[in-house]
């Protein structure tokens, strides 16, 4: 997926199978999201990845960008 970074349909692609393997890599499609200013997109990729996550400080990790998304979005 490295490789093609540049090219968002293709690393999407890859990222997705790799999630598909290690939910935890949904937390890096997340981030790719968002470095592309698509927040809805990286919200739901970061949702996914927290929903899968067995680690609660991983998880606790995306507290911050989770709730300031949903405070943009006007919801508490």
């Amino acid at each position: 997926a490295e490789t093609v970074e540049d090219q968002p349909d293709q690393y999407r692609k890859f990222m997705l199978q790799a999630a598909k393997l290690e939910p935890a890599w949904y937390y890096t499609l997340g981030k790719y999201e968002i470095n592309l200013g698509n927040d809805d997109v990286a919200a739901k990729y970061i949702d996914l990845a927290c929903a899968a996550d067995t680690d609660n400080v991983r998880i606790a990790n995306q507290a911050h960008w989770r709730v300031r998304y949903h405070l943009d979005k006007g919801q508490t």
